[in-house]
């Protein structure tokens, strides 16, 4: 055996390698983080967003409900108003695939420029009462959740039929439409509405509006409801 021959080499040492699979690692996972930063879940950004809707939102005090302790989100971005029959055709075909919602009435108004959405007072409240049935605040919160983001001013009018008030609590007719109005007016804030919604009562006195040739008690239980009103504000 030749002990005069050459070394032989000895194999490179392979260890840089888990230093370079971890850096792979840490910037595949950055990148990721990135795009998932990039791409928002619309759904679940709109949840968020309507969520904390109103803390910093500085409101302008009318005759409504502000009940303070429901505000939850600051206004970020404000849109234009939104096209009212677009949008009535846009909430009839999501009332009828939502059974809470599905007996919720739409009318454009083409002399006033306003949607009217009108919620039969026998899905919201029991007869003579004006604090919300569990179904009827589910409603509600459903069609607010659908409105908050419109940046169109919204009103809220209570209507009930001619009979006579016979309840200690509400003298007359007037002020049963009027709290009734205002509970609808509140969940509509606490959802996030963007702007302050004021709360009216017309009591019976739109009843002869009603089609006189309807059977009459259809017209009585039409003229029992509270109108959640969608303004057209795009020229103020």
């Amino acid at each position: 055996m030749d002990d005069d021959a050459a070394p032989q080499p000895e194999p490179p040492d392979m260890a840089w390698l888990l230093t370079f699979a971890d850096l792979v690692s840490l910037l595949i996972t950055f990148f990721v983080l990135l795009y998932s930063m990039k791409t928002v879940d619309q759904s679940k950004w709109d949840m968020i967003n309507g969520s904390f809707r109103g803390v910093f939102a500085d409101r302008e005090a009318l005759v409504m409900v502000h009940p303070e302790d429901f505000r939850t989100t600051e206004v970020v971005t404000e849109f234009q108003a939104d096209s009212l029959r677009y949008l009535q055709s846009l909430l009839r075909t999501e009332f009828y695939d939502d059974p809470v919602l599905a007996n919720i009435q739409t009318e454009f108004d083409e002399k006033k420029q306003q949607l009217i959405i009108s919620l039969p007072s026998t899905l919201l409240f029991t007869s003579g009462s004006s604090e919300l049935r569990r179904d009827g605040r589910l409603a509600v919160i459903k069609l607010a959740d659908k409105l908050r983001h419109l940046d169109n001013n919204i009103e809220v009018a209570g209507h009930t039929d001619p009979s006579p008030s016979t309840s200690i609590e509400y003298p007359t007719n007037w002020e049963l439409a009027m709290l009734r109005a205002i509970a609808v007016a509140r969940i509509m804030y606490e959802r996030g509405v963007d702007q302050s919604v004021p709360a009216f009562s017309y009591g019976d006195s739109r009843f002869e509006e009603i089609d006189p040739f309807l059977p009459e008690a259809k017209r009585y239980m039409r003229a029992r409801r509270v109108d959640v009103i969608v303004l057209d504000d795009k020229d103020a």
